[in-house]
């Protein structure tokens, strides 16, 4: 929820600066702090859904690892295979969601829309400029 909250704090006194009409005299003081106040009041309920998601896949997650060490004596080779797909289905499933909450974050702090909505809104732009984010994601 702390990294939720610091993203979406970041976005907001971006995007503040980012759209203000007179430089100067649009920004507050403090934009960050401002942004911060703002994802506190008004985002709260939004970053912790997203922040709930992670959390039960991470849940997940630490079953599967205990799974495993249960079952890391066995010579069951269809297990250990089950439980290796699994635990990379999971690995990936985690990545693009934090990948999506990142992004959905975002879009909360622009636009000041709801969880499900800026996921959606995000994920659709991503789809939209699919080689733009490949590029400069990683730079």
């Amino acid at each position: 929820f702390v990294i939720a909250l610091g993203q979406c704090a970041l976005a907001g006194a971006f995007a503040t600066y980012y759209w203000a009409m007179k430089k100067p005299d649009d920004i507050p003081r403090y934009p960050l702090f401002t942004a911060f106040g703002r994802a506190i009041r008004y985002h709260t309920g939004s970053l912790a859904f997203g922040s709930l998601i992670i959390a039960l896949i991470q849940m997940f997650k630490i079953v599967l690892e205990y799974l495993n060490h249960r079952l890391k004596r066995t010579e069951n080779t269809l297990s250990k295979f089950l439980q290796c797909c699994l635990r990379c289905c999971f690995w990936c499933l985690e990545n693009a969601i934090k990948f999506l909450n990142r992004n959905a974050y975002i879009m909360i702090a622009i636009y000041g829309r709801n969880f499900c909505r800026s996921a959606k809104d995000a994920f659709n732009l991503l789809m939209r400029n699919v080689l733009k984010v490949a590029v400069t994601d990683e730079v």
